[in-house]
């Protein structure tokens, strides 16, 4: 039986509080911003996001992992390593804005987004390691902040330009940041330049699923802007969706024996997962098709909900995906589970580029390659399992055989 209480329960407010404002804050800005200018905050938001992805060498999940297990000196050189090599790609477009060769507002998003990401990251791990209160209060306020700055600006003026929107955005972010690296580096600890084999494990798969996010960038090239926001909209219902799911992932991580030893228990805890994510997608499939005109204005397409609609409901398969995956890590299977990841990004990626290349209904394609992707993963992580029960299966048969041979 799957019981999220005490510590869990607080975890899954906390990240409804996140996912709600921060999918109030997505409408807003759909609403006020034009397709292209919205477009345009989004992908180089994402560029920032891939950023923090790649110049993090997967020392967030050894943060996390060491975070889960309470080694706190661990966390803690894995954590200030993390920091010195996320300084080099925030030098490395400073020193290309000032050559001239990036606008000064498109770097502004980028370093924004680098730092949206680096706090959304972080969520995980200061509800391990912070008071509940205080993680909580840093998630609201932060948002809260964000969303008034909107608000009066919008009382201003009924048009925002980007500008605008990145200082809302921008100004509680860094003070957030502050904050944060204010609390980690009380943690004591010294860097360990070794942490970097160790992360190693973890860089493939983070690499994967940082790709996954280039979907956005082959939708401004071949010039379906207008997907963006409900697909941008969608994706916020679907992490609002996800977050039972990636709950319980701090929990296998930290009780490992449990899930590594009986799968029967993992699948009792999937389906009630998936009885969760469905009734909650239900709930908000109905709240998007009552307040369409709220998300969408009056001119709104019935493809635009469609594809919002579609991500409300894809949670329900991610959740298996996203398991299934963390049973892969759990059991220090770090290859086998970046395989999976990686495999199936590079197939989705490469599925969207090919249709949208040869002129197929690039609408079409991109709703098909979002159904894929999950599927194919789950489908490349249930034969590593399997691959994996049968070379233990065998080597219970070779043991029994050899301690026979012992007997006798």
């Amino acid at each position: 039986m799957l019981k999220i209480s005490g510590r869990y329960e607080r975890d899954i407010g906390i990240r409804v509080i996140s996912g709600a404002s921060l999918g109030l804050l997505i409408i807003l800005l759909g609403r006020i911003l034009t397709g292209a200018d919205f477009a345009h905050l989004q992908i180089y938001f994402n560029f920032g996001g891939i950023i923090g992805w790649i110049f993090d060498f997967g020392l967030l999940g050894l943060c996390f992992v060491n975070a889960a297990k309470n080694n706190r000196p661990e966390f803690a050189s894995s954590w200030r390593l993390r920091l010195i090599l996320l300084i080099i790609p925030t030098l490395s477009i400073s020193l290309l804005t000032i050559s001239g060769q990036i606008g000064l507002i498109s770097t502004l998003l980028i370093l924004v987004g680098l730092q949206e990401s680096i706090i959304d990251a972080h969520l995980p791990i200061r509800q391990i390691l912070q008071p509940p209160l205080s993680n909580t209060l840093s998630v609201v306020l932060r948002k809260v902040v964000q969303l008034s700055i909107l608000v009066f600006f919008i009382l201003q003026k009924s048009e925002l330009t980007v500008s605008e929107c990145l200082f809302a955005i921008g100004i509680p972010s860094a003070v957030t940041l502050v904050f944060d690296f204010y609390f980690f580096t009380k943690i004591k600890g010294r860097i360990d330049l070794g942490n970097l084999k160790n992360s190693a494990k973890f860089f493939i798969q983070n690499v994967g699923t940082g790709m996954a996010t280039l979907d956005l960038f082959l939708l401004g090239h071949f010039g379906f802007q207008s997907i963006i926001y409900p697909y941008t909209l969608g994706k916020k219902f679907y992490s609002f969706l996800m977050i039972p799911g990636a709950t319980f992932i701090q929990r296998m991580i930290k009780v490992e024996s449990e899930v590594g030893t009986n799968l029967g228990i993992f699948w009792t805890n999937i389906r009630r997962i998936c009885a969760i994510t469905s009734i909650s997608a239900a709930a908000c499939g109905v709240a998007l098709l009552a307040f369409s005109n709220q998300f969408f204005g009056e001119n709104r397409s019935y493809r635009d909900v469609f594809l919002t609609m579609l991500l409300i409901f894809l949670p329900i398969i991610s959740s298996v995906s996203t398991n299934l995956n963390a049973i892969l890590v759990s059991r220090y299977l770090f290859k086998r589970a970046a395989i999976a990841t990686f495999l199936s990004t590079a197939f989705y990626l490469t599925f969207l580029t090919l249709g949208f290349s040869l002129g197929f209904n690039g609408y079409l394609v991109f709703v098909i390659s979002l159904i894929l992707n999950p599927v194919i993963e789950i489908i490349l992580e249930l034969d590593l399992l399997f691959q994996i029960r049968t070379m233990i299966f065998f080597k219970l048969i070779e043991s029994k055989k050899m301690r026979k041979k012992e007997f006798k």
